[in-house]
């Protein structure tokens, strides 16, 4: 429906926009100013349609004016990005007009497959009403000449402005699965790999949520080196993480070790089904035998938790010793912050805590019968008890520095998890600081005397710092 100007007297239409995609009947109250459409009022989106997924995702928390028509509603955004009529049925119909070109929303649930699940699940895919052509955009609204394009019966996905040449190869293809195959830090659903020139003559490999991209040859700028292709060879430690990437510099400097931020369980990194992924960087230090943290305190306490949970019972080339030794030292040099720890740091010591065995007696109040639980994929070797008392002691500081007043008193550490790392304490280093005490706070509550403690008088840690026992 065009709109209409008053001028030299009279009434005339005006095509400079639209609205209302239908033949209506408009009718002006002079007298109160209001206009009805086939007379009815215009009024707010119903509720139904608002809360629908579709719409949300779309378009947020908006709460448009709109006319209902025979059934539809019509409406118009202020930023220039068409009209929109929304239709209830089966399910919420989302139809779009820009500079006269019909659009319809796509759920993710009807986007094209197979490609990567950013381009299925994250992006906004439109369809050309009068053309078989989908577009998907990387914001929800905006011009369709900045959007990129999906062919129906190709199985290709053409780009247009900053991309111009590349193809998007389906996830089944064979480019895509070997390219995906040389960056395991991700899931193979959230990597692109994009093809130059008609014969893709050579590839470009995205890691969507990493925001990195690599050449055929596995460069990125971004992280100034290459991908070694030898990495658990030259890394020699963490054996079975395999969500990972080392990373050979340009300047020639140590190799860095690349991992994601996830949850840590039976030996496996768990990533989160999130549009950005964060990643700590480690560097590798073969003179000291010892990785590098990234000089943060979630990157210490990660770091530790990789070391306990990819730990084996021999000493790893790069370490000299198990990880699960490093696991431990570390553990006890970490710094709590004056403002406490992160909820990325408190995840992190969590899952430190449940790698200690689960020890329990039968019956209750019986200490000579007892029933142990191992963590799941982990040696019990590498399965220390002073991984869940260590870890409660931390969290209990760090709230203790953060409120004093609300401070609980020191969790007692479970006799049973003492007299358990006491039995095994031969494969472990000694404690350290405030944790060489930990003997004496139960001695009353074993069934036997604890056998001699040691007293070191001071010990290197993994990060080259002295440590003294309080």
């Amino acid at each position: 429906m065009p709109s209409c100007t008053y001028s030299t007297g009279e009434w005339q239409a005006t095509t400079q926009w639209r609205w209302i995609d239908a033949e209506v009947r408009l009718e002006v109250n002079l007298h109160t100013g209001e206009f009805t459409i086939d007379r009815r009022l215009p009024t707010s989106l119903p509720e139904s349609i608002r809360r629908h997924p579709s719409f949300v995702r779309v378009f947020g928390s908006w709460n448009p004016e709109a006319c209902p028509i025979r059934g539809r509603y019509h409406t118009k955004v202020d930023t220039g990005d068409g009209t929109f009529v929304f239709t209830e049925g089966d399910d919420l119909t989302i139809e779009q007009t820009v500079d006269g070109v019909r659009y319809r929303y796509v759920p993710p649930a009807a986007a094209p497959q197979p490609y990567p699940h950013w381009f299925t699940s994250t992006a906004f895919h439109w369809t050309v009403l009068t053309a078989p052509v989908t577009q998907y955009r990387s914001v929800a609204l905006g011009p369709a000449s900045t959007s990129h394009e999906f062919r129906a019966g190709e199985r290709v996905v053409s780009t247009k402005g900053e991309t111009t040449g590349l193809t998007l190869m389906p996830t089944t293809s064979q480019a895509h699965q070997v390219n995906a195959s040389r960056l395991p830090i991700d899931e193979a659903t959230y990597i692109h790999v994009y093809g130059l020139g008609a014969r893709q003559a050579s590839m470009t490999i995205v890691l969507a949520r990493y925001g990195l991209t690599f050449t055929e040859q596995l460069h990125c700028t971004k992280l100034s080196g290459t991908v070694m292709s030898n990495g658990n060879a030259v890394l020699g430690c963490l054996n079975g993480l395999k969500r990972k990437i080392l990373i050979d510099p340009d300047d020639s400097g140590p190799a860095v070790l690349v991992v994601p931020v996830a949850s840590v369980s039976n030996r496996t990194l768990t990533l989160p089904d999130t549009p950005t992924q964060a990643v700590f960087r480690y560097s590798v230090d073969p003179t000291l035998r010892r990785l590098t943290h990234d000089g943060t305190i979630d990157g210490w306490v990660y770091l530790t938790l990789l070391h306990a949970a990819f730990a084996r019972p021999t000493a790893e080339p790069l370490l000299g010793v198990p990880g699960s030794h490093v696991a431990l030292s570390m553990l006890q040099s970490v710094c709590i912050p004056s403002q406490g720890f992160s909820q990325r740091a408190l995840t992190a010591l969590t899952e430190i805590a449940a790698l200690s065995p689960t020890r329990s007696s039968r019956p209750k109040n019986v200490n000579a019968i007892e029933q142990i639980k191992w963590p799941p994929g982990l040696d019990p070797v590498c399965a220390c008890d002073l991984y869940g008392i260590i870890a409660a002691w931390l969290d209990h500081r760090s709230k203790t520095i953060v409120s004093p007043n609300d401070a609980n008193p020191r969790p007692a550490p479970s006799p049973l998890a003492v007299r358990g790392y006491l039995d095994s304490m031969s494969l472990y280093p000694p404690l350290l600081g405030p944790f060489d005490d930990l003997p004496r706070l139960t001695v009353g509550a074993l069934t036997r005397p604890p056998p001699s403690w040691p007293s070191p008088t001071g010990s290197t840690g993994p990060c080259g710092s002295t440590q003294t026992p309080s």
